[in-house]
């Protein structure tokens, strides 16, 4: 199609005074190859390309627009990066890797213009040949705490009734702080805001109410907002962008058991798996607390605000998402711990429904995180056991229980207040009959019906070890009597059973009070991890599959991981693997929350160090597989892409480990779980041993063909 017209209406780019000048009139895309090094990395061969095709001159002209100039082969850098680049959009072009070719900056003295092909061909051409573009990449990279927002470097994109300003880095187009919901009324749902005239989206909007954190910036109840990454994005004037165009929409639900957390966390930074990915990684706040989640006895305030900030984040985001270069019908939700709880709790809303291309959960909190003094989770409770369990609470603490309106009085009282040291937190979504009108996400029974979205759902491996106290007796039965009583469920039955106690073993009296120590620490930690993550993440994974729930579903466990000094004590870190120079080879725990920076490709990004230099080709091969399955809903990578991209390293790990099965639940056949880690990583099967243990836990793998999701 000729836009000669558009690339004439985009001459104004080069004139630009102000942010709002700034109009995105052609089709844009960051090209870099993004390894994961972070600003340590030597790919540094860029270029923004020119997607509307023109003249030389129209080049010319709208790469001075963008404060860029033609690129050129005496700035070296093909062979850093930008021919895998080139090569990758010769293969979204039409998947056979066809030579095409863009304009460049003059190479010669001649009347005629120079360009460049997919192979790195320089040759010469006619000026008035219509050509996509290649424009020089200035912008610097991003740190965790640190981008680059001056003016050279802003762009503005059309946006619904309003136009947002955003930025660009190295790698992606950034819109920070972009509104999605209107400022939310205390404990009412909140509701979709549409924008109207100019905003900027240069900074991150206001983190939600909580107790404080280092990277938390202001906190405000106005605290809907949301920021974008994205390495393309389509020109305002096109009326509808060409779908093979449009990138995968990877929609991030941080963790933080629904108390605490940030779109804005720098640990969980999108950029990285939005540039290595080639999709539009979106983050956003919801509320937390009792601001997010409190339920009254007046059968109309009945909690889960915090879900509805979700929704409305989810409907912005398939509403206005091809503006910034996303396909609205692959939307892959995914999150951690309370984030994949958030996922879970999406899944289950009908509202939702028709918005899920794909859906991964990181260890969602289950089982025994869904008995006793803990539960509901993911088993949902109804409204009125919440209000007696953390409402009654936070009323009579605020001064509020012997008025007429509790409503009315708790929306005077000090938020702030209530995220104090030591204060009881509502926490847990509700069974509202609004918006989640299940017990629980229908995975079986007549409620079981397909639909278009893909699964994919898993755990770390020892996701309780670094929640363990440290302090334990040195007794199998006392530890699973003082644990029961944290949790309030019965344990102790656990201490007669072999498969369990370690006391019951051959030689206990024989070995050290130390290996003692290590092996109790072991069994307890194994426990907790099964019976709250494992367990129902499989019988997930095995209804979701049997009864044809979702299109494919995938099971994963992470075998290495990579904890933040955010998430742990400096002994949890030495205990979760953080110092270990060798993670692939020698032993430790695969801590709860450890896979994060590793599947958002933030290692390098966050200048850790690479412990025995393939933590950064780990996290890539994890980063190739989640974004995968945002493209195709599929975890087997295809070869042919990984190699128009150049992902060798992948590329060389698949052909090792082989294929990523789908979950099968027919009988005769094993229910296949994939060990995520760099060396030796493999299709495992479930189990007889861990199947037992799951049974004796009461979360045996066919747990939930017997749930009653209407239950009350």
């Amino acid at each position: 199609m000729y836009f000669h017209s558009l690339v004439l209406t985009a001459l104004c780019l080069s004139v630009f005074s102000s942010a709002l000048e700034q109009r995105t009139d052609v089709d844009l895309t960051i090209l870099t190859d993004n390894d994961l090094h972070g600003n340590k990395t030597q790919r540094l061969g860029a270029a923004i390309l020119i997607g509307t095709i023109g003249t030389y001159e129209d080049a010319v002209y709208i790469c001075e627009g963008l404060h860029e100039k033609l690129w050129s082969p005496a700035l070296g850098g093909f062979q850093a990066g930008l021919n895998n680049s080139l090569s990758y959009e010769a293969y979204l072009k039409d998947k056979n890797n066809s030579e095409s070719v863009y304009w460049i900056q003059r190479t010669t003295n001649s009347t005629s213009c120079s360009t460049i092909s997919t192979n790195g061909t320089v040759q010469e051409s006619s000026c008035s040949q219509l050509l996509p573009a290649l424009c020089t990449q200035s912008a610097p990279m991003a740190y965790p705490a640190w981008a680059d927002t001056s003016p050279n470097y802003r762009v503005s994109q059309r946006v619904g009734e309003q136009t947002l300003t955003g930025f660009r880095d190295f790698h992606t187009f950034r819109f920070h702080g972009v509104r999605f919901a209107e400022p939310p009324k205390r404990f009412e749902f909140s509701t979709m805001y549409e924008g109207y005239g100019h905003a900027d989206a240069l900074e991150y909007g206001n983190d939600c109410v909580q107790a404080p954190m280092p990277y938390l910036g202001t906190m405000s109840e106005d605290c809907l907002f949301m920021n974008i990454w994205t390495p393309y994005l389509p020109s305002t004037l096109t009326q509808k962008v060409a779908k093979k165009k449009l990138k995968p929409v990877m929609f991030w639900i941080y963790g933080g058991g629904n108390v605490e957390g940030s779109g804005t966390d720098p640990e969980k930074e999108g950029g990285q798996l939005s540039s290595r990915g080639g999709v539009v990684v979106v983050e956003f706040s919801y509320r937390l607390g009792a601001l997010g989640w409190m339920s009254f006895d007046d059968g109309v305030h009945n909690g889960n605000y915090g879900v509805s900030d979700m929704l409305n984040a989810l409907k912005w985001t398939h509403k206005y998402i091809s503006a910034f270069g996303g396909d609205p019908d692959r939307i892959t939700i995914f999150g951690e711990s309370a984030g994949a709880l958030g996922v879970r709790t999406l899944l289950t809303s009908p509202l939702s429904r028709d918005l899920v291309f794909g859906a991964i959960m990181q260890s969602f909190p289950a089982g025994i995180l869904d008995n006793g003094r803990y539960g509901g989770w993911s088993n949902f409770s109804e409204p009125l056991r919440c209000y007696e369990r953390f409402t009654k609470t936070i009323v009579n603490d605020s001064g509020c229980g012997n008025v007429t309106d509790e409503v009315a009085c708790m929306r005077e009282a000090d938020p702030y207040k209530w995220v104090e040291p030591g204060q009881r937190q509502s926490h847990l979504p509700t069974r509202d009959g609004v918006i989640i009108p299940y017990t629980g996400l229908p995975v079986s029974g007549p409620l079981a019906t397909p639909r278009k979205t893909r699964l994919a759902v898993g755990t770390t491996r020892d996701e309780a070890a670094g929640s363990i106290p440290d302090n334990l007796p040195l007794n199998f039965t006392q530890q699973m009597a003082l644990l029961g009583t944290v949790l309030d469920i019965n344990l102790v039955f656990l201490a007669s059973d072999p498969s369990f106690n370690p006391e019951l073993g051959p030689g206990w009296a024989d070995i050290s009070n130390e290996e003692k120590s290590g092996r109790l620490f072991n069994a307890t930690q194994r426990i907790i991890t099964d019976g709250s993550f494992t367990c129902l993440a499989t019988a997930t994974a095995y209804s979701a599959a049997r009864n044809n729930v979702f299109e494919s579903v995938y099971q994963f466990s992470f075998n290495r991981t990579y904890v933040a000094p955010s998430e742990a004590t400096l002994e949890k870190q030495e205990l979760c693997g953080r110092f270990k120079p060798k993670p692939d080879s020698e032993e430790y725990y695969k801590c709860h929350a450890a896979e994060n920076p590793v599947v958002l490709g933030n290692v390098g990004f966050l200048g850790w160090p690479d412990r025995d230099g393939t933590d950064i080709s780990y996290s890539r091969l994890i980063v190739d597989y989640w974004s995968s399955f945002a493209r195709t809903g599929e975890m087997r990578i295809d070869m042919e892409y990984l190699r128009a991209r150049g992902f060798h390293s992948t590329e060389k790990q698949l052909s090792d480990a082989g294929s990523w099965d789908t979950v099968n639940a027919n009988p005769g056949r094993g229910h296949r779980i994939m060990n995520l880690q760099w060396s030796g990583q493999a299709v495992s099967e479930w189990s007889e041993e861990q199947a037992n243990a799951c049974r004796k836990l009461g979360f045996p793998q066919d747990y939930y063909e017997s749930v009653d999701y209407l239950a009350k």
